[in-house]
């Protein structure tokens, strides 16, 4: 299946109801060896995951900060879509979930 066919799925379906196994198809998605990091920003991935972050939800935020890693490990374009998630990230900087912090950190500095 072509990557960039499954990450507009994901998007789809994102964009109606957010979902803990889209976003871990969106994140192994922009994992791969060649990501589809171009039609990622093409398709406004970094707004739907700062909306994310603004959830309760902290498998959620854990799995959109994790997207947001992986985007922003791109050229200057992908980390410059990063970029309206950061005061988000930096808010998640002090959760007592370890993991989230860690990956709140990560994003912007990736």
């Amino acid at each position: 299946v072509d990557a960039e066919m499954v990450l507009r799925r994901c998007m789809e379906s994102l964009c109606v109801r957010v979902t803990l196994a889209d976003l871990q198809t969106l994140r192994r998605e922009l994992s791969r060896d060649s990501p589809p990091l171009d039609a990622a920003v093409e398709l406004g991935v970094a707004r739907v995951l700062q909306e994310v972050l603004g959830d309760k939800d902290e498998s959620l935020k854990l799995e959109a900060a994790w997207c947001l890693t992986n985007l922003a490990g791109g050229d200057s374009s992908h980390s410059i879509a990063v970029l309206p998630c950061v005061p988000l990230l930096i808010v998640h900087l002090n959760s007592a979930n370890q993991e989230l912090a860690e990956q709140c950190w990560l994003a912007p500095t990736h």
